[in-house]
């Protein structure tokens, strides 16, 4: 004991002359957290002063914390590390951490990974508590520290295999790997390069108008076939969605005034009230084909007094834009009233409200 006690004073003054700062100081703060028995925490300062710069007497320090922590293999090993680096110098410390490691060889435990040739050509993964076991361990009695160690056996189209094993002080101990179960489930195929291309773009389709809206106001403007100036205003409620599209009942109210070709001061206005039942289909988020069959009246005076009023039918086609709530259309409309048929051309704006 008085032996061991002049080395590590002799290992703490030599330390003592390091000629990096930072390492010093690491040095200094392992030796104090070893003195107050913080074990953990001495061996990791003393670990990275050595790391900072390599001194005999540091590595002295470390193999001791380790051995006092129980990590008899860590231990081993540094004090092995010590002897090396004392022999190259000829330092005097050569011989007692020769001494000192042959006094933990007889305790080392011993772990034996046995994996046959054949686990070897189907690519096994050998891991120890998650770290890769180099194949060059595989079959090698090999010294680790004492406690608990699991053994995880891995290949590709294989299940996995696992073992926990418990290394105990001065014994031996062999993990046979077995060989390894096909699994179920085929091994993934290495991709080509076509795989690797992004997949191709999915095209969204397009929602009914009534998804987002079902109310709105609007205005309309255009000709006639007979040249009169049309304008007016309606309302576009989505009643029922119908497959992809939706069911509407447009009601409307339009107004012109002509002049009496043989007539110059005979002024006609025309009051036309319907309603439209149509059908609009979203052909992509933005555009709406939208068409249908419309009843109404035409209420029709003069400035001389006369009145009348003209049932009329028509039929509507509707190309509509859609930004958000504001849609902005061209209707096409054909109208069978008094026995002839007149068509009107209208740009209109419905903007929805709800």
């Amino acid at each position: 004991m008085l032996f061991r006690a002049v080395f590590l004073i002799v290992c703490g003054f030599s330390a003592m002359a390091l000629a990096d700062p930072a390492a010093e100081k690491l040095f200094q703060d392992g030796r104090a957290a070893m003195a107050a028995g913080k074990l953990d925490e001495a061996c990791d300062l003393f670990r990275r002063s050595d790391t900072i710069e390599p001194r005999v007497g540091t590595v002295a320090n470390l193999a001791d914390c380790e051995e006092r922590r129980g990590r008899i293999a860590t231990a081993w090993a540094a004090f092995v590390d010590t002897e090396a680096r004392a022999q190259r110098t000829h330092d005097p410390r050569a011989a007692y951490a020769a001494k000192r490691g042959s006094a933990l060889a007889p305790r080392l435990p011993y772990l034996t990974i046995a994996v046959t040739p054949a686990l070897r050509t189907i690519g096994v993964a050998v891991h120890r508590n998650g770290v890769v076991v180099d194949p060059a361990e595989y079959d090698r009695k090999l010294p680790f520290d004492p406690g608990p160690y699991r053994i995880d056996v891995d290949a590709a189209g294989y299940a996995s295999w696992h073992q926990d094993v418990q290394l105990v002080e001065g014994k031996e101990t062999r993990v046979e790997v077995p060989p390894l179960v096909a699994s179920a489930e085929p091994p993934a195929k290495p991709d080509k390069p076509a795989d690797r291309l992004p997949p191709p773009a999915v095209v969204a389709k397009a929602e009914p108008p009534a998804a987002d809206y079902h109310i709105g106001a609007g205005l309309l403007t255009g000709l006639s076939s007979d040249l009169d100036w049309i304008y007016g205003g309606r309302v576009v409620a989505n009643v029922a969605p119908l497959g992809p599209g939706v069911l509407r009942v447009v009601p409307s109210i339009m107004h012109s005034t002509s002049k009496d070709p043989a007539d110059v001061y005979h002024l006609f206005k025309l009051y036309a009230l319907g309603t439209t039942f149509e059908y609009a289909y979203p052909v992509t988020p933005r555009l709406i084909a939208a068409g249908g069959l419309g009843v109404g009246v035409d209420l029709q005076s003069d400035n001389y007094g006369n009145s009348s009023n003209n049932g009329w039918g028509s039929l509507r086609l509707s190309p509509t834009l859609r930004f958000d709530r504001l849609d902005i259309g061209v209707h096409i409309q054909f109208v069978l009233v008094s026995g002839r048929v007149v068509t009107l051309f209208e740009l209109g704006a419905d903007l929805f409200v709800w």
